[in-house]
């Protein structure tokens, strides 16, 4: 399919329905293609839809358009929990800029405390937030040989591994061709587990602060559920009534044609009295002029009849 544009027109005139059928007519006559057009696509403004009916070109609505006013509206009844979600948000980056000075002297002070204090801190709150974060707490397989047991670790995590965990993410990507822009499920799976990963090593620093970044994450989870049911709902609605309105054709096309039969026998029986009524006309008006002869034969006939019977008096009269 070729895609071509056949005019760019400055329309100075108010865009009413009338000023934009008598463009499209223009530009479709200046091309000699007025009955070629099979179906014009448009959004769903008024009046460019009212200009393409009065055009009696076939119009057929846009699917972005419509999938986009469908959510749109879908949006505007989550608009007050996406709002809510905004403000938490921003209440809680106004909470971290407070808290960050603390942190660091809370940083300063824990450098000089025993390994294994800091590494138990975290230990009973890692416990409910690594199954929360999809992990398993505890993996076994076996390859055979060995049978191989994984287990979450609750060590901190140096600024190394935090540098090898970032240049591990970049080679996924790289490996796995996630795409940098839109939408994408790889990128989305490997950022996920990253940011699970940093929710763990947070949340052995620091408990709290790691529930709290579990709430954003369950938070951002369901918002995007809720943000792909609209979407695949919006699909199955747009589908549902582009069926709907495939069958509606088929059936208005069927009717169509039966009207279209119908009237086809109806011009032809119009026809059959037509010629009914032209022979019975004719023959009527030879009648007509058949008794007129006759009539006028009748006249004559009677009149020389007269004038023989006026002579035979004048000749039979005595002479005085």
């Amino acid at each position: 399919m070729t895609s071509c544009l056949l005019d760019c027109v400055e329309i100075s005139e108010r865009h009413t329905a009338e000023n934009l059928a008598d463009q499209l007519l223009r530009i479709a006559q200046e091309w000699k293609m007025t009955g070629k057009v099979a179906a014009c696509v448009t959004d769903n403004a008024a009046n460019i839809t009212l200009a393409i009916r009065k055009t009696g070109w076939k119009h057929l609505p846009c699917f972005a358009h419509t999938l986009n006013l469908i959510v749109r509206e879908a949006l505007e009844v989550i608009k007050p929990t996406v709002d809510k979600v905004k403000d938490e948000w921003e209440e809680i980056r106004e909470a971290w800029d407070v808290l960050k000075p603390f942190e660091e002297n809370l940083l300063t002070v824990t450098q000089g405390m025993p390994q294994s204090r800091i590494t138990l801190q975290g230990t009973g709150t890692l416990r409910k937030v690594v199954p929360a974060l999809g992990q398993s707490a505890k993996g076994e397989w076996s390859d055979g040989t060995y049978r191989w047991v994984q287990k979450v670790s609750r060590a901190p995590t140096p600024r190394l591994e935090i540098t090898e965990l970032q240049n591990k993410l970049t080679a996924k990507l790289l490996k796995s061709q996630a795409r940098e822009h839109g939408i994408c499920n790889v990128r989305e799976a490997l950022f996920l587990q990253c940011f699970e990963e940093m929710v763990r090593q947070e949340t052995i620093n620091c408990p709290e602060r790691g529930l709290l970044l579990m709430q954003i994450l369950d938070e951002f989870s369901t918002c995007m559920a809720v943000f792909q049911t609209l979407d695949e709902s919006g699909s199955n609605f747009s589908i549902r009534k582009m069926v709907e309105c495939a069958v509606g054709k088929t059936e208005r096309e069927k009717e169509l044609a039966v009207k279209e039969s119908e009237k086809r026998a109806l011009e032809l029986q119009l026809k059959e009295k037509q010629a009914e009524c032209a022979a019975i006309e004719l023959k009527e008006m030879e009648r007509q002029d058949l008794d007129k002869k006759k009539r006028t034969e009748e006249i004559e006939f009677l009149k020389r009849t007269n004038q023989q019977l006026k002579f035979q008096l004048m000749g039979s009269a005595p002479k005085c």
